[in-house]
């Protein structure tokens, strides 16, 4: 992925935009950040700080230039692979922003976001203002044309991306006790203006639901139960697509990660009785606790056009 020599300049008298890098593995990268990324790391390394640290500072901890190709890599890879104070080349921006969740990342994808960052010069003055959005059309993908399986991957991804970026905040704002109140009556809300945004239908749903809501239909549950059998033999959970007529849906795993935890854990060792009470005021019938880090929690469904 990293040996492939291709420099790429936008225009006569543009700077050189990306230093090293085979067209194909910057395409793959950006995709990845777009979908996964950029709605808590900002690509734009001159804005001010969110809830999370620029992808430019995320560059200069991890080595950026100062280090090897390779390297870098492997350094991102650990992290993302398993996020920890162990792990993380950041121990202020945890201090700052908490751990981040562990992101469902496939060993490639991973290699595909190390290669955009280390080969775009991100971090230089006013190269987001110059650059992105030539950036967006250059690789952006036209979802409608992915197979289905892949298309509703990056539906429910991008939707996520904004679910989890309004939950952190929430978080940062008052804890797990406030999260829980943005769950109630903000996340079915966005998961819907996602939907019709992406022109799909788009839900989260568990057969141990918090919120009546999220309960599954019998394809959905059938779809949980074999991938829970798949996953106690070790293997991977994958997403699975159905076809009904002139639509199609998607199912795709939602495994629970360390921040989860603190609202769907174990009541004795990672909810706290603030969050607990909370959580019981809210949803008195809540089935959604007592799940350990890795187990499936629930399905994403996105329910698409042919």
């Amino acid at each position: 992925m990293f040996g492939a020599l291709l420099f790429t300049v936008f225009g006569c008298g543009r700077t050189v935009q990306h230093e090293s890098a085979a067209e194909a593995d910057l395409q793959a990268g950006f995709q990845v950040l777009e979908t996964s990324c950029f709605s808590c790391h900002s690509p734009d390394g001159e804005a001010a700080m969110g809830i999370a640290p620029s992808l430019a500072a995320i560059k200069a901890a991890y080595g950026g230039k100062a280090t090897s190709p390779e390297l870098f890599r492997d350094y991102l890879a650990a992290f993302l692979q398993s996020p920890s104070t162990e792990t993380s080349r950041m121990p202020e921006a945890m201090a700052q922003y908490g751990l981040m969740p562990k992101m469902s990342l496939s060993s490639e994808e991973v290699a595909a976001v190390a290669t955009y960052l280390f080969y775009t010069p991100l971090e230089k003055k006013d190269w987001y203002a110059q650059h992105f959005s030539t950036e967006q059309e250059r690789f952006r993908a036209p979802v409608e044309e992915l197979p289905h399986l892949e298309r509703g991957l990056k539906l429910a991804m991008a939707t996520k991306a904004v679910l989890g970026k309004n939950l952190l905040q929430a978080i940062q704002a008052g804890g797990p006790e406030h999260a829980v109140d943005f769950c109630s009556t903000r996340a079915i809300v966005l998961t819907d203006s996602m939907g019709s945004q992406l022109r799909a239908g788009i839900k989260r749903v568990s057969d141990r639901n918090r919120n009546p809501a999220n309960a599954v239909n019998a394809a959905e549950l059938a779809y949980m139960q074999a991938t829970r059998a798949h996953m106690v033999q070790g293997e991977k959970p994958l997403g699975q697509v159905q076809q009904h007529g002139d639509s199609v849906t998607g199912f795709y795993p939602i495994v629970m990660d360390a921040l989860c935890l603190q609202c769907h854990g174990s009541r004795e060792t990672d909810i706290s009785p603030s969050t607990w009470n909370t959580i019981q005021a809210r949803y008195p019938d809540d089935r959604a606790y007592g799940f350990a880090l890795g187990e499936l929690r629930g399905i994403w469904v996105v329910d698409m056009q042919q």
